[in-house]
This record gives structure tokens, C-alpha cells and sequence, in this order.
């Protein structure tokens, strides 16, 4: 059987005959701050994804906030946030430290980032991939939310 490209550099980089080490790097994973609050990291698609399942709950069938929901959507916003947020001398976050402008600013970044990332999670052949090495097979559920141009 005849090694890929990708396969050649790896065995390169591993030396021939040793077990290839596939190298992941810090793809998806993003360090935030909310105001004067402490910095912490987050994961991209795992955020996006669980946003994903709240939003979805004030959705109709087309997608749009279900009338009377929009509210109950806002404040889920918030708190979903709020609780990803770290924790400031042992207690969680103010109004006046977290905003809801700066919650809501957060997820529309991380649908932003998300769907940047998208690409990288698409199994393509090795002419038509974007990065050097194949591409791992991952589900990726796409999430509604707020659009930007």
C-alpha cells in the first residue's frame, strides 16, 4: 500500500518506522474576558453547541424566537453565560460586571468562531483539505443564532 502525502510527512517528522504521533493544536479553544473579571478559556464548538440546544428551545420550526419568548431568551442568554463565567473572589459575576450587552456580544463571537471553524471539522479528500494533515471525522451541528455580516 502506498503512504499519502500526509502520511510520508508524519513518518518524516516520527522517524520511519516509529508509531506516528498526530499532533493536534489549540484549534477552537479561545481565552475571554469579561471587563475586570479574570481571563478564562473556553471551548469553541462545545460552548456553541450547548447554546445551540438552549436557543433552540425558543425557536419555532423556521427558526424564529416564538412570540412572548423573546424575553425568557434573553434573560437564558445571561445566565447561560454568567455561568460560564469565572467566578470573582468567590462570587459569581454582577450586572455591573457582566452586562447583558457583553453576554450577548460573547455568544454572537462564538457563533462567529464557530462557524469559522466549521471547515476545519469537514472530512474532504487530501487535494481539497485546508490543513496539512487529514482531517479528523467529527459531527458538527450547526447552530442558528445570531447572524452577522
Amino acid at each position: 500500500m502506498t503512504a499519502t502525502a500526509s502520511e510520508k510527512i508524519l513518518e518524516a517528522l516520527n522517524g520511519a518506522g516509529a508509531d506516528p504521533i498526530l499532533q493536534i493544536g489549540r484549534k477552537g479553544r479561545r481565552r475571554v474576558q469579561f471587563g475586570d473579571l479574570p481571563v478564562f478559556e473556553v471551548d469553541v464548538i462545545a460552548v456553541s453547541n450547548a447554546w445551540s440546544a438552549m436557543d433552540r428551545q425558543f425557536r419555532d420550526d423556521k427558526g424564529d424566537v416564538v412570540t412572548g419568548k423573546s424575553g425568557l431568551l434573553t434573560q437564558a442568554a445571561y445566565e447561560f453565560v454568567k455561568a460560564l463565567s469565572p467566578q470573582a473572589n468567590g462570587h459569581e459575576p454582577t450586572p455591573e460586571q457582566l452586562t447583558l450587552a457583553m453576554a450577548l456580544e460573547f455568544l454572537a463571537a462564538m457563533t462567529k468562531e464557530a462557524i469559522r471553524l466549521q471547515r476545519f471539522f469537514k472530512v474532504t479528500s487530501e487535494e481539497e483539505s485546508s490543513s496539512p494533515a487529514p482531517s479528523a471525522s467529527i459531527v458538527y451541528e450547526s447552530m442558528p443564532g445570531p447572524s452577522e455580516s
